[in-house]
């Protein structure tokens, strides 16, 4: 059995757009905030952009750290 897509409006393609900014901009936020901990923490101020994208590799096998995949 096929499965037809039903077509999107223009309505509901700005507001995915709107909600997918909305998603990112709170992402940037929290990264903001990052950077002052990590430097109140003792990190080395040439090593804060390194740890700013270490945090997104962590959230891809935090579960198995957690034993959520045993």
């Amino acid at each position: 059995m096929a499965f037809i897509k039903p077509p999107l409006s223009f309505r509901s393609i700005i507001n995915m757009n709107v909600g997918f900014f909305g998603i990112q901009y709170s992402f940037g936020l929290q990264q903001t905030n990052m950077t002052p901990l990590y430097s109140y923490l003792g990190a080395n101020p040439d090593d804060i952009p390194l740890l700013n994208l270490g945090g997104s590799h962590d959230g891809a096998d935090h579960p198995a750290h957690c034993g959520g995949h045993e």
